[in-house]
């Protein structure tokens, strides 16, 4: 019979979450802690299914659905996070946003950027460089993004990130935090320690006062 692991101090807790430098890691986190969700059930919450006013959310199971809480901590983080989104799974990829670049082609300025509802790459002449500086190209470019209106952001696909991918993000910051023994850890054991608590009910958040939630 395995040993059931242990679970993370408080020190440790705070430990893990001051090296969450990004939003959606330090909200990864919170609601591990907060709701006792493992990975697997982490991946698949969707944002629908959160109810900011009862600090609930439905957790879509296997074969069935459960109502998970969460604290204020960790509803903190999840807004901080969303930023006002109200759709699609929880957790996804961080993708940088894209800003266009310049490239100096033989006798021309020319602004680049993709076009991702249509899935090509486009371009845009700005100018010979004998008479436009790099700096005038720039500003132009941005001009012409902004006058046309033209999107420059990576719309992601509505779907879970990987179960490995997400449990990888744990056993980073993990690592960066220093747990574990050699600086090493196993996604699953870090993840497993931060929720391997029993999940609290909607009657524990008023005299619930020595974990944090």
């Amino acid at each position: 019979m395995k040993p059931l692991p242990r679970a993370l101090t408080e020190v440790q807790l705070k430990k893990l979450i001051r090296t969450a430098e990004h939003p959606r890691d330090r909200a990864l986190v919170e609601f591990l802690y907060s709701t006792g969700c493992r990975i697997g059930e982490a991946r698949t919450a969707r944002v629908e299914d959160i109810d900011f006013r009862h600090a609930s959310l439905r957790v879509r199971g296997k074969r069935k659905d459960c109502v998970v809480y969460f604290g204020r901590h960790a509803a903190k983080a999840l807004r901080v996070y969303l930023r006002g989104r109200t759709h699609g799974y929880l957790f996804q990829d961080k993708i940088p946003p894209q800003r266009g670049y310049l490239t100096y082609c033989k006798k021309a300025w020319i602004g680049n950027w993709w076009d991702h509802r249509a899935g090509v790459k486009r371009s845009k002449w700005l100018g010979n460089p004998s008479k436009v500086s790099r700096d005038e190209a720039r500003r132009a470019f941005q001009g012409f993004l902004r006058e046309n209106g033209i999107d420059l952001a990576r719309h992601k696909r509505d779907r879970p990130m990987h179960r490995s991918v997400l449990g990888g993000v744990v056993r980073e910051l993990a690592r960066k935090a220093g747990l574990g023994a050699g600086g090493r850890t196993r996604s699953g054991t870090v993840s497993r320690r931060i929720c391997c608590r029993e999940r609290p009910t909607s009657g524990q958040f008023k005299n619930y006062s020595v974990t944090r939630i």
